[in-house]
């Protein structure tokens, strides 16, 4: 995961060009990730194309998470910005470790499992 970008008025001054100069250009839309949320709500109202914030607070015009970060397949890694929703990698190691047991103890496959 990078650093925080925008914190300082020169970085943000940058990014802000940035926005606008993608707006200029015609771009659909202007991802901001990991900027402050003051600076994505800034640049937000001054743009008149869409924001997408990721990691930039609640001011964008939509949101995108990584689909592993909610639902926890990473264990111990979870940026800052993520709500966990489920524990699915606990989930998911506890699953497989049942699997390998019964199959080295010859309880899978069993004949319910066969054709």
């Amino acid at each position: 995961m990078g650093a925080i970008q925008g914190k300082r008025s020169e970085e943000a001054e940058r990014i802000l060009r940035g926005a606008l100069a993608l707006e200029a250009a015609e771009a659909y839309g202007v991802v901001l990730e990991m900027v402050p949320a003051l600076l994505a709500k800034e640049i937000t109202e001054r743009l008149s194309v869409h924001t997408v914030g990721i990691g930039a607070g609640p001011h964008t015009d939509a949101q995108v998470l990584v689909f592993h970060d909610v639902v926890g397949l990473y264990g111990e890694f979870k940026p800052r910005f993520v709500k966990r929703y489920l524990e699915a990698g606990w989930l998911i190691r506890e699953a497989l470790s049942r699997y390998v047991a019964e199959v080295r103890e010859g309880v899978f496959l069993g004949e319910e499992h066969s054709f």
